[in-house]
């Protein structure tokens, strides 16, 4: 979602090949550089993780949802009644403290809540279904070039920082168990914003808007690992699957792997290494090209062809067609939200971070006895909502300073 935003843009000023080439590069950057701070600081960062409770957890969704701001530039209240929204959206389904069902309306698929993917495809892809069928065949624009793969060595140097930083940020968040990419992603393309002198070239075709997500993205790989190993505790699903193939093994995830099966642990970092570099000219030879040639298909094809994969898609996360009634009605209501100038990504941002808010605010205040204060006086959690507070009022900060270096010059 957090790559769309500036993707999709640079394809549709024919560099649709350094969009793919970018967050190639950024995501197998971003591998490496998670696994050479899995390497090294494995342990450190697994006792940092345990330290996550209820408020932590908060505190991070937090974090995320204050991107609203820097993604709502046109108009706040806006992007707060998409937040709002989305937040509402979250709350379809069992609750997960209690159980009691809420807004199922004696619908089965209800009770797990409305599910990640028709929401998603719904906002993102069948919104634009909707609006090529919209528009004469004559106004569909049909880009012929992908452009050049590979980024200038400018771009490249412009980008290596927010890289760097986007590994950082998806370590970290990877590191922490259930927290997952899709936080890391957000807070990256944020953070990356907010600190940017030219924060309106966000949204616009920013190489920096790919190269922060993806970054992230791939950092949480590595960072996946560390309670993994460290601890015997997955940071993900895929780290999961990889603790029973450990179990199944005979070996038990923990600091003994680390003395007693070091040739394990050796070979699990030096495959890291290997899966990024083979992926490097998997992507840019292979893939990049290929993929990125979608975009020369007419857009009176490609309309069709888009919807059929989304029903497709989404029929395939559980075999129920009433996630693909699902998909048609979000697509409808995003179509609309379109209109009037209210944008998606702020209802998605709502609706991903929904369930992570809800349940670390009501477990943070229960085992607070209802205390509010420790939401603050704890030292990570209050961290995290300084720094949810500074990404808002950032873009503000920056442009006075600007404004006061352009008065005195």
């Amino acid at each position: 979602m957090m790559t769309v935003m500036d993707g999709y843009p640079l394809a549709q000023q024919g560099n649709a090949g350094l969009a793919i080439g970018t967050a190639t590069i950024a995501s197998v950057m971003g591998g490496l550089i998670s696994t050479v701070i899995l390497s090294f600081t494995v342990f450190p960062l697994a006792k940092a993780a345990l330290k996550f409770s209820a408020q932590e957890y908060f505190a991070l969704a937090l974090i995320g949802l204050s991107i609203i701001a820097a993604l709502s530039e046109k108009s706040i209240i806006r992007g707060l009644i998409g937040g709002v929204l989305g937040l509402l959206l979250a709350t379809i389904g069992a609750d997960p403290l209690r159980g009691t069902l809420r807004f199922t309306f004696g619908n089965f698929y209800l009770i797990e809540g409305l599910q990640q993917v028709p929401v998603l495809i719904g906002f993102f892809g069948l919104v634009n279904c909707f609006e090529m069928i919209e528009k004469k065949a004559e106004e569909l624009v049909v880009v012929k070039e992908i452009g050049r793969i590979f980024p200038t060595w400018k771009e490249f140097k412009s980008i290596v920082p927010t890289i760097i930083r986007g590994s950082f940020i998806g370590t970290i968040i990877g590191a922490i168990p259930a927290a997952g990419g899709s936080i890391a992603c957000i807070i990256s393309y944020g953070l990356e914003k907010s600190i940017s002198k030219h924060p309106e070239t966000f949204g616009k075709g920013e190489l920096r808007g790919v190269a922060a997500p993806e970054s992230a993205n791939n950092g949480v790989t590595g960072g996946a690992m560390i309670p993994m190993l460290a601890l015997g505790v997955p940071g993900d699903g895929a780290t999961a699957i990889l603790l029973s193939a450990l179990i199944l093994k005979g070996l038990n995830a923990g600091p003994t792997l680390f003395t007693e099966h070091v040739d394990v642990v050796s070979s699990i970092y030096i495959l890291l290494l290997l899966a990024n570099i083979f992926f490097f000219f998997l992507g840019i030879f292979g893939g990049a090209k290929v993929i990125s040639r979608i975009i020369t298909v007419p857009r009176q094809y490609l309309a069709p062809l888009l919807f059929m994969f989304c029903m497709i898609g989404c029929y395939a996360c559980r075999s129920a067609a009433f996630d693909m009634w699902t998909l048609v009605v979000i697509g409808i209501c995003g179509y609309i939200f379109k209109k009037l100038d209210i944008s998606s990504a702020p209802i998605v941002l709502g609706f991903v971070l929904g369930n992570l808010f809800e349940q670390g605010f009501r477990r943070g205040m229960m085992l607070s006895k209802g205390n509010f204060l420790e939401f603050f006086t704890r030292p990570i959690s209050g961290t995290c909502i300084a720094l949810a507070v500074l990404i808002v009022l950032m873009p503000s900060i920056i442009k006075v300073i600007t404004k006061k270096r352009t008065t005195k010059s």
